[in-house]
């Protein structure tokens, strides 16, 4: 999906019996106040399953940030959604101390109906028909438009999408992995790991629901599915229903495994990487970035130097170059370093987090200098070369993937971390599109695209990514085969 708040949602993929759940509970709404809160629904759920989302440097809630501009924009004049019965809906009020529209979440009932959605058995999870969530009907895979809900999808883009037909999974791993992963829920020692533990769970929940239903698994316990993909700003493509774009990566290892060969690729520190590329191009500072780059085991080596998890260190530093805050700003929702050092590092103990966190500012000062540096230069440097000159009337970046970015109607901050968030995922996705495209003529076959990497059956040989960096303007390119786990 494409972000929520561009966009009135109206197609979703849930096995039918979800549908006739859901829909018996939104049932005494009229029409309007029930397309906005399956709307709500949709976005509370695709944020849910945004687990390894490092776009713009702040932590995603469940809540959906919806202006009256949009409300105004895609519902009939007079619509309010706080008449919704508040049973259905709640909302946080906005706030201007600190630019925050209005959030929606929807009723845990609404929630569990969508992420709860287990099959009794297997033979019966195979006969349930996929239908689309907003008016029961079958849901099919689209082909993929020039243009969808308002964003781009150039050819590139669309032939990638196209190329991923079918992705093979091990139907009776998933099951198991479920059940192991409900069953670790009353296992955790507090209140905060139960409820880490319980999101997990229904972040795969919901991607299980997507990826089974309908499948009929084989005798070996394998099962073929179709993922659909929607464009997003950057050119990045995001499964629709999470699937196995957005589960965990325990999850991802269960569905995978047993496929033959099967191998899972990553672009080598993609976005540290691309950075250095777009530094060298701007004329900019980059020593940090630079040594970085280029040095072996940098995240094992700087996260115990830090004395934090090397997963902790790739969030800390992954949201510095989007433009993440290094400010004394004790807000989890709005640092992201600091949630993820309280949380991940510190028990929650907020004293020792704030210290923990100043230790890591201090880390990575230099590239934060770097970075600020390059978002400056995006958005005022006359000499960008990301900046398409064709748009006279309001600066506009282009990146590599063809698509095109206005620089307005945002906060300085906040266009900062879009812009880089443009740049170095459009970057990224230019590459691994073109990569998709050659496995129909090459050594392997595309069965799921990860963002940084590819799921492939067969071997991905140095030729072809030498070829598709060329053509994507990629001068860093490195794939390398990992495990999920």
């Amino acid at each position: 999906m494409s972000n929520s708040k561009s966009f009135r949602i109206s197609r979703f993929p849930v096995p039918y019996s979800v549908f006739i759940k859901i829909q018996s509970q939104v049932a005494h709404l009229d029409p309007d106040q029930r397309g906005f809160v399956l709307h709500v629904l949709c976005s509370n759920v695709i944020n849910l399953n945004k687990v390894r989302h490092h776009a713009l440097g702040g932590w995603l809630e469940v809540g959906i940030e919806l202006p009256c501009q949009w409300i105004e924009k895609h519902f009939p004049k007079g619509f309010k959604a706080v008449d919704i019965d508040p049973e259905a809906i709640s909302f946080v009020e906005y706030s201007t101390a600190v630019h925050r529209c209005r959030s929606f979440v929807v009723s845990e009932e609404l929630l569990d109906a969508m992420l709860g959605w287990s099959p009794t058995d297997i033979d019966g999870a195979a006969s349930e028909p996929v239908v689309n969530l907003f008016d029961g009907t079958p849901y099919e895979v689209q082909a993929p438009k020039a243009r969808e809900n308002g964003i781009f999808c150039p050819k590139v883009i669309s032939d990638a999408r196209r190329t991923i037909t079918t992705c093979p999974f091990n139907y009776d791993a998933i099951t198991r992995h479920l059940d192991e992963s409900r069953a670790r829920i009353p296992t955790g020692d507090t209140e905060e790991k139960r409820a880490r533990l319980d999101r997990v769970f229904r972040n795969d929940n919901a991607c299980a629901a997507r990826i089974r239903a309908g499948c009929k698994p084989t005798a070996s316990g394998l099962a073929t599915y179709q993922p659909e993909y929607r464009t997003i700003y950057t050119g990045r493509v995001m499964e629709v229903g999470g699937g196995s774009q957005s589960c965990s990566r325990a999850m991802k290892a269960a569905m995978f495994d047993g496929i033959p060969d099967l191998k899972n690729y990553d672009l080598k520190r993609s976005q540290a990487f691309i950075l250095l590329q777009e530094l060298e191009d701007a004329e900019l500072h980059r020593a940090w970035i630079e040594k970085y780059a280029h040095e072996k085991d940098a995240n094992e080596l700087r996260a115990a130097a830090l004395g934090i998890s090397k997963d902790s260190y790739k969030t800390c530093l992954y949201a510095t170059i989007m433009g993440a805050t290094h400010a004394r700003h004790w807000v989890k929702k709005e640092n992201e370093i600091y949630r993820c050092i309280l949380e991940e590092e510190c028990d929650r103990d907020e004293t020792k987090a704030k210290g923990l966190t100043m230790k890591v500012y201090g880390a990575l000062a230099p590239l934060k200098q770097e970075v600020d540096a390059w978002h400056d230069y995006m958005l005022t440097s006359p000499d960008c070369h990301r900046v398409d000159g064709s748009y006279k009337t309001v600066r506009t970046l282009k990146n590599a993937c063809g698509q095109h970015f206005k620089l307005e109607n945002e906060r300085a901050d906040k266009l900062g971390r879009k812009a880089a968030a443009f740049i170095l995922q459009g970057q990224e996705a230019a590459f691994i599109h073109r990569l998709t495209i050659m496995g129909g003529e090459r050594s392997f076959t595309p069965i799921s695209n990860q963002h940084d990497g590819l799921v492939v059956i067969g071997t991905i040989l140095q030729a072809a990514v030498d070829s598709a960096a060329k053509t994507a303007g990629l001068r860093y390119a490195t794939m390398e085969v990992k495990s999920f786990l």
